[in-house]
């Protein structure tokens, strides 16, 4: 790479190894080879890109020989006579060119016309032989040939379609697709949405293609028209463009060729470099959360904390270590036990007694009799003093309310519940009479899981904290757990339900037709859950807190990282272009 590097001299005494010796930003920086890219084609069409040669043909000249054989293809009926294109005022012009460039309008370097839609209802129009394209398939290919449809010679006929040849720059005027390029290998005609251009004899296509690649934005931004912005021939051919020689347009290609294949080489380095801190990352997190003794676990931990740096320079990487923390957290690896704390056994019987003198007081409803957890259900061993048991025999699933309807209480849709860990829902208030029916129920300190996709896998899940008067109803897409807070921790429950185990078995227990599958609520509340004693659901719980506040210090971090880094890259890119 830096061989390469060395040899990119530029006219002007400009070096774009300035640039390329920053790579590593440019690797690190918010689409940083994409600015890398832009560069190349601004300076490209500043004529700072390659050497001037005072023996190329000016312009100036260039842009009479092509007056000449316009006029000359109108007298022969060739091409239709366009209305004038207005003169070029000192105060359009953006910038100083170097000698022997001009400034021109579009519409003077080629013969533009746009093309048609056919009329669907008549199948004599279409699944001819004439390729036919739209701007969909306009991806900045300089080498177009395959087209999703074909329409027949009458229909080529009937609507007077410009039949475009081999060589000509097409670009897409309407809607997301605004500006994006493609130059044709074969013979084709496109939809009004696509504009074509036959460039006169002195104009390179391949240097137009570049030109209006790095216009695009000028292009974007003329779109308008309401809910599909749109530009037009008529905007096109009037746009004000640089000409070089035309021995200067085949050296401009030449060397963004040569630029972007150095810039291919960096994106692919980027890739291999993620693609291996994340598998390095993954494998590290595998080893850890699979540590048999707690030796493996001091071991695979250091590998972490000696890799750091490397492995949490990636937003990705920081998800996945927030994942991990959640499931050491339930499987009773993120903090050490105390033989002292009262073991879960003892806690479970506890939580049974309490549960069993509400139900003899009719205050909830009595449960059918849960099967014993079989051995082939336990998916880990866990430390001792833990026990295993089902989230139903914790508490209640699914409660009702009972609230006075006048009652001003909170109403939380789906779109109030975060994805992100220790978001608390936002909520709205409502009358309860308003949402006592056809809602779920919910008080504080219960906590919800969305049970839909894809809620349930982007991790949609909540502790209701202080709702309006302690109540409140939402989405029916939940499922809601309600225990006793004293003896069961709701952030406990809450790092299980946000615990990557649980949300994979979950996808694997959905049901209903896609894109409408939910995880039953036997799935919530029967599977096997693992219960620490209460005073580890404290540590915990704090330990949880306290390294999710430090990946998402890292997280804003990286943000911050990449965003400085860049605008030191901007100023390297204003420091080559401005040279």
């Amino acid at each position: 790479m830096n061989h390469s590097v060395k040899k990119l001299e530029l006219s002007h005494g400009l070096d774009l190894s300035l640039l390329f010796n920053h790579f590593n930003k440019l690797l690190d920086a918010p689409k940083g080879i994409q600015k890398m890219r832009e560069l190349i084609l601004q300076l490209a069409v500043q004529g700072k890109l390659v050497p001037q040669d005072p023996n190329d043909e000016p312009a100036s000249e260039l842009l009479k020989r092509i007056k000449a054989e316009k006029q000359k293809l109108i007298a022969e009926g060739k091409i239709r006579k366009d209305k004038p294109l207005p003169p070029i005022k000192p105060e359009d012009i953006p910038y100083e060119l170097p000698n022997w460039w001009a400034w021109c309008r579009l519409g003077e370097v080629g013969n533009w016309g746009a093309g048609s839609t056919p009329n669907r209802k008549n199948t004599d129009y279409y699944n001819g032989n004439i390729s036919w394209f739209k701007s969909g398939e306009l991806n900045d290919n300089q080498n177009l040939s395959k087209s999703k449809e074909h329409i027949t010679d009458l229909a080529l006929e009937k609507y007077s379609l410009r039949y475009n040849n081999p060589g000509d720059v097409l670009i897409a005027m309407y809607g997301a697709t605004i500006g994006k390029l493609a130059i044709l290998s074969i013979h084709a005609t496109t939809n009004q949405a696509v504009c074509a251009c036959t460039c006169f004899s002195g104009i390179y296509n391949v240097f137009l293609f570049n030109l209006l690649l790095s216009w695009r934005i000028k292009f974007t931004g003329q779109g308008a028209g309401g809910a599909q912005p749109n530009i037009s021939k008529i905007k096109i051919i009037n746009t004000i463009v640089p000409l070089p020689p035309l021995n200067e347009q085949h050296r401009i290609v030449a060397k963004v060729n040569q630029l972007m294949a150095l810039c291919d080489e960096l994106e692919k380095l980027k890739e291999k470099r993620d693609r291996k801190q994340l598998l390095m990352n993954k494998a590290a997190l595998f080893a850890l959360l699979n540590s048999q003794t707690l030796e493996e676990f001091a071991e695979h931990w250091q590998r972490i904390v000696d890799h750091f740096d490397e492995f949490y320079r990636i937003p990705e990487n920081v998800a996945e270590l927030k994942k991990a923390i959640l499931q050491l957290a339930v499987q009773g690896k993120l903090v050490p036990q105390d033989e002292s704390d009262e073991s879960a056994v003892e806690l479970l019987k506890k939580i049974k007694a309490e549960k069993q003198k509400l139900i003899a007081e009719g205050k909830i409803k009595k449960d059918k009799p849960l099967p014993p957890i079989k051995p082939e259900e336990i998916p880990y061993e866990l430390p001792k003093g833990w026990v295993w048991c089902r989230l139903k025999e914790l508490g209640q699933a699914n409660p009702r309310n009972d609230v006075d309807d006048e009652v001003e209480v909170s109403f939380i849709p789906m779109a109030l519940i975060s994805e992100q860990y220790g978001r608390p829902p936002k909520s709205e208030k409502r009358l309860w009479l308003e949402i006592k029916k056809g809602f779920t129920h919910f008080k504080d300190d219960d906590v919800v899981v969305a049970k839909i996709t894809p809620c349930f896998q982007n991790g949609k899940s909540a502790i209701m904290k202080n709702l309006y008067n302690g109540s409140g109803a939402g989405t029916t897409e939940l499922h809601v757990f309600r225990g006793n807070p004293e003896l069961v921790l709701p952030e406990y429950i809450y790092i299980f339900f946000k615990s990557p185990r649980f949300l994979e078995e979950g996808v694997n227990n959905m049901t209903g037709t896609a894109g409408q599958q939910r995880v039953p609520k036997q799935y919530v509340f029967d599977s096997p859950f693992p219960l620490p004693p209460i005073n580890e659901q404290h540590r915990i719980v704090a330990k949880v807190d306290e390294l999710m506040r430090l990946c998402d210090e890292l997280e804003k971090g990286l943000t911050q990282s990449h965003e400085s880094l860049g605008k030191a890259l901007g100023s390297v890119v204003s420091g080559v272009g401005n040279n």
